[in-house]
């Protein structure tokens, strides 16, 4: 019905540009700039050091995430505030991770003028 938005466990993936991730949008909400996404992150998968133009909230839903000289697992959430820059992340076995983020800066090809 109007006003919701249902995503089914198996559709709307697609491969980010950085080997070894897929992601997938949940949803975007224009009004406070925020993207819920899930990304899926093959063993060995990085991500390169990135600034936050806004804040970023992470949660471990599987896996493993390492970050900040720490090793996250499931259960596990880190948020970054924005203007805040982050050295790379990886994953030794794994992970799946929902993320809150500016879909700029996550999206490839996302524009905030649509």
């Amino acid at each position: 019905p109007a006003g919701f938005a249902l995503s089914l466990a198996a559709d709307g993936w697609f491969s980010h540009p950085l080997p070894g991730i897929r992601m997938k949008v949940l949803a975007i909400n224009r009004t406070r700039d925020a993207a819920t996404l899930l990304i899926d992150a093959a063993p060995g998968a990085r991500f390169p050091e990135h600034h936050h133009n806004g804040d970023e909230e992470c949660y471990v839903i599987s896996g493993d995430v390492n970050t900040l000289g720490r090793r996250l697992g499931p259960g596990d959430f880190l948020h970054a505030d924005e203007g805040t820059d982050h050295g790379e992340l990886s994953t030794e076995h794994g992970a799946l991770v929902l993320l809150v983020v500016r879909p700029e800066d996550y999206i490839p090809g996302f524009s905030a003028q649509a």
